[in-house]
């Protein structure tokens, strides 16, 4: 998973698939640093990158497989900003991730997945809440309106309705969640795991 944001108030969450499931599944890698205009007459936005990871294979036999499930990932933010994009990758699948739903909240406390639902935001691709991400390529949300403040925690909450996970990033430092069915926009997920990468 990788996150950037625009400084004038914008940020780019960019959150690669993969990374966290051990397998093609969720994990950070790099936005790229850009432009963007917003309107005739209007200067120039950047987006600036403000967390990532590098995703990794996961290790022949460790592979994740995920049914109606929910992944919870926390994201320390460098950089806050007024508006933020996901990043997510399946560069390590071999055949294509669906995902049902993506939302992106600010974390309720210090510790655990718990959200502030007043923050609680959806995450969509191309307009839609649904993506399919292609082996071995990524996936750019539209941006997202979303106000979050330098030094904070961030959780995005993944539906995955069936798939095995095949990429991973490793020491995340957070400890994260699994829960079963479609809890994206859920304050708190009663966890059937808690991996750590």
């Amino acid at each position: 998973m990788h996150l950037a944001t625009r400084k004038f108030l914008r940020t780019t969450l960019t959150l690669a698939t993969g990374a966290l499931l051990a397998g093609a599944l969720i994990s950070p890698a790099t936005a790229p640093a850009g432009t963007a205009s917003r309107g005739h007459g209007s200067p120039p936005v950047q987006w600036v990158g403000t967390w990532a990871t590098g995703p990794t294979e996961v290790p022949d036999g460790s592979a994740r497989a995920l049914e109606d499930q929910t992944v919870r990932q926390v994201v320390h933010l460098s950089t806050g900003g007024d508006e933020l994009r996901l990043r997510l990758t399946n560069e390590f699948g071999e055949v294509a991730l669906h995902l049902g739903e993506v939302r992106v909240a600010v974390r309720r406390s210090a510790t655990g997945t718990d959200i502030d639902p007043a923050t609680d935001t959806p995450v969509t691709f191309a307009g839609a809440k649904a993506v399919t991400i292609p082996a071995g390529a990524p996936a750019l949300s539209d941006p997202v309106e979303l106000e979050v403040e330098d030094d904070s925690d961030l959780v995005v909450s993944i539906y995955v309705p069936d798939a095995e996970a095949t990429s991973l990033h490793n020491f995340p430092y957070q400890v994260n969640a699994i829960a079963d069915g479609n809890v994206t926009a859920a304050e708190s997920v009663t966890p059937v795991d808690e991996p750590q990468q």
